[in-house]
């Protein structure tokens, strides 16, 4: 239920600011990045559809795949767009007053190395230890329960990936803090 009113929030302000991309004030938000932002949001948020049915190999697969991409898909373009009015407005006195541009396919271009990493990550173990369906029983008290799960062989997976998305956060909090004093026009 969350995932899917996260999916219908995010479509529908993907939508309503699709549709005023020419407004003055849907412009000056880099309108672009924003509704990539929005639609990574829309499908980490569908990647929730995939948690549902049986654990079999091939959506074990799945999951990992699409929660792990579509996280990097949603954070790639709002860490751009917030690199790039640093670049462009700057964040102290020290700044030159020159003009500066970073095209947006320049800017663009910025986002595929985030989303590049977390696919080579996500190869790799699809090859190396990919998840698979895994039989798992308990016995809690005399009671016996079975439940299939998914399960890689190694802990390397999660330890990687852990890692690359602790990273990926802590790069997000460091421009956060870097743009901390920016006027009010560019919240």
């Amino acid at each position: 239920v969350i995932g899917g009113l996260g999916f219908f929030i995010c479509s529908a302000i993907f939508c309503v600011m699709f549709s005023q991309r020419k407004e003055k004030a849907v412009i000056f938000a880099d309108w672009r990045f924003t509704c990539a932002f929005i639609f990574g949001c829309i499908c980490l948020n569908g990647s929730t559809f995939t948690l549902l049915g049986e654990n079999t190999d091939v959506t074990c697969l799945l999951r990992m795949w699409s929660f792990h991409l579509f996280f990097a898909v949603a954070l790639a373009p709002l860490f751009v767009k917030v690199w790039r009015i640093t670049q462009l407005v700057g964040t102290g006195m020290s700044r030159s007053i020159r003009r500066r541009s970073i095209s947006n396919c320049k800017a663009a271009m910025y986002t595929l190395p985030v989303i590049l990493a977390q696919a080579a990550i996500l190869l790799i173990f699809t090859f190396v230890d990919p998840p698979k369906r895994t039989e798992v029983i308990e016995n809690n008290n005399g009671m016996v329960v079975q439940r299939a799960v998914c399960d890689h062989e190694t802990h390397a997976f999660l330890i990687t990936v852990l890692i690359f998305e602790a990273l990926l956060v802590l790069a997000g909090c460091c421009l956060a803090y870097r743009t901390r004093n920016l006027g009010d026009d560019f919240g």
